[in-house]
């Protein structure tokens, strides 16, 4: 199982969801966390209600974390108003950082950019697309045309002069919503891949992956 995480906006972060105050982030504490909900939540502020009175230090930064259907958001923030009401903590924190999305994937994945084309199954036209990143798991990827999620596509695209998908199925599970552009972007899940083949995938992923490292370096 590999672990990954990818900056998310704060629209991510939702009333109603538990947040977790790491408390081995605070100085005056030992370790532990506290639970909280989410009130309120604004263009960089989050305020939650503790059924507890508790002394955050006002503005020390703080490690926090959300957690929404098996996603794991974190971030740090500062505390800039703590009040108590009627037996309830009632704190509002400043965020410090950016808010990264923490999740489990089963294969490795690597930026990688590249051309190729994809059919609708069962249909004849064809499209073309170009991926952002991918995995032995599936792939992400741009393109101008619009696929209803769940629908199969039929992918054919090289990796490099030795290894490539032809005629490879895979279905479309996400969608991002691409407001400023004209592309769309999607996320799809290999289907049927064969074992060996998906070993291929593996060590070229790894590989380049390396490269992606050290080009960042």
């Amino acid at each position: 199982m590999v672990y990954f995480s990818e900056e998310v906006g704060i629209d991510r972060i939702k009333p109603g969801l538990t947040m977790k105050i790491e408390l081995d982030s605070i100085k005056e504490f030992t370790g532990g966390e506290l639970k909280s909900t989410i009130t309120d939540v604004d263009l960089n502020t989050v305020k939650v209600e503790i059924p507890s009175k508790v002394s955050i230090p006002a503005e020390e930064t703080i490690k926090l974390s959300v957690i929404d259907k098996g996603a794991v958001y974190t971030f740090y923030a500062a505390s800039i108003e703590n009040v108590e009401e009627n037996g309830i903590q009632k704190i509002t924190f400043k965020l410090k950082s950016s808010i990264r999305q923490m999740q489990k994937r089963r294969f490795l994945r690597t930026e990688f950019v590249a051309i190729g084309t994809f059919k609708i199954a069962g249909k004849d036209d064809v499209f073309n697309f170009m991926t952002k990143d991918i995995s032995a798991g599936g792939l992400r990827f741009l393109t101008n045309s619009y696929v209803d999620l769940g629908q199969i596509i039929i992918i054919n695209m090289l990796l490099n002069e030795n290894l490539g998908f032809k005629d490879q199925k895979a279905q479309i599970v996400r969608k991002v919503d691409m407001k400023l552009s004209d592309l769309n972007e999607y996320g799809a899940t290999f289907l049927d891949l064969n074992p060996s083949f998906e070993d291929k995938i593996k060590r070229f992923v790894s590989e380049n992956e390396l490269k992606v490292r050290k080009s960042k370096e």
